[in-house]
């Protein structure tokens, strides 16, 4: 048995009677699903002997502060009559059902929770994936060809990881990546969608109602935020980001091709540094 895990101690002691169950089921049911299936029954169990114990002493004790026969006689009358018997046995099976159900819904919602976690999520910086990028953008751009919206996508990525990661170590450059993203975030607003889709590249969708001067006012507030020092124990390490950003419609419709501007205006910002539409390490993809 495990000391560190009650659940599965405890699951342990029905194995014997779950043993046909489960093994004529081995076909169709893992051994997380066994293990759970095990520990959801035990906690039913558990929870119906817990209900039905406290109701049968409160039935006793009552009983006995009536009539003034003794507590201990009428309670063991209770336990051991038959009649009380059969209905622990239907009450302690309803009610392990119950628990199993209860609990075998919260353990397949947490999982899901998981899943989805892990599927969609980057682990280093808790942004959204490259999965849930191409989804979300997808669904704003099919959300704003209805209502005639326009968005900016910013495709944004971090100088010379490779080099930090090399002279500083890994941990550093995942110092450098956290950090970015988190000053990314404090520039946008809520209704802003961030990712991280690989390495040292993030992607924004920038919903703006005017003039493109909106998005202008973003990327130098996204500059200035990024150009601050990151401090480690060795010193001070300046790290800057470049960034290519393409404009729905008037770029593309396409969701595919908005992304392949944005990323050779991305491209372009990195070779050539300024651009005189926007600020240093900017370069718009309609622009000459």
């Amino acid at each position: 048995m495990n000391c560190h895990d009650p659940d599965a101690n405890l699951a342990s002691v029905v194995d014997g009677l779950l043993a046909p169950m489960l093994k004529n089921g081995a076909a169709t049911f893992s051994g997380v699903t066994n293990q759970l299936i095990r520990i959801g029954i035990v906690r039913g169990l558990l929870l119906g002997f817990l209900i039905c114990a406290v109701d049968v002493v409160g039935d006793a004790l009552l009983t006995s502060l009536e009539t003034g026969q003794p507590f201990w006689d009428y309670l063991l009358d209770e336990i051991f009559s038959p009649t009380a018997h059969e209905v622990w046995m239907r009450s302690m099976v309803t009610v392990a059902c119950t628990g199993f159900s209860v609990f075998m819904n919260r353990d397949k919602q947490r999982n899901q929770a998981q899943i989805y976690q892990l599927a969609y999520f980057d682990p280093l910086t808790n942004l959204a994936n490259a999965a849930l990028f191409w989804k979300e953008l997808a669904d704003r751009l099919a959300h704003a060809r209805r209502n005639h919206l326009q968005i900016a996508l910013l495709s944004i990525d971090v100088d010379q990881l490779k080099r930090i990661n090399d002279a500083l170590g890994r941990p550093a450059g995942d110092a450098v990546l956290v950090g970015t993203a988190e000053r990314l975030r404090q520039c946008l607003r809520d209704e802003d969608f961030l990712a991280r889709s690989c390495s040292g590249k993030f992607h924004c969708l920038v919903r703006y109602s005017n003039s493109p001067d909106e998005i202008t006012a973003i990327v130098q507030q996204i500059l200035s935020a990024t150009s601050k020092p990151f401090m480690f124990e060795s010193g001070e390490l300046i790290s800057t980001v470049g960034i290519g950003v393409a404009l729905f419609p008037s770029d593309s419709r396409d969701d595919h091709e908005l992304f392949q501007k944005a990323d050779a205006a991305l491209c372009d910002a990195k070779k050539t540094g300024c651009v005189s539409k926007a600020s240093c390490g900017v370069r718009w993809s309609a622009m000459n």
